[in-house]
């Protein structure tokens, strides 16, 4: 996943443990508002969070090359 979708992720789960509850539209684009509003230091922790999950799949899978979303 790539760093908004773990920052969607995150979010969903707050919300969730704040008995929250959205349209899947309507979650869509407060997350997407909230993540635009977003410092540059927290989109840089969830770019690295993204980064180092794809280099941990990466060493569990390392004979699997992802190439315009389709396994070579």
């Amino acid at each position: 996943p790539n760093a908004f979708i773990i920052y969607k992720m995150a979010l969903h789960e707050t919300l969730k443990k704040l008995n929250k509850s959205y349209l899947l539209s309507t979650f869509s684009k407060l997350a997407s508002e909230r993540w635009n509003n977003e410092s540059e230091h927290v989109k840089l922790a969830y770019k690295k969070l993204a980064a180092d999950v794809k280099l941990e799949r990466r060493k569990m899978h390392p004979f699997v090359f992802l190439q315009d979303n389709k396994v070579k």
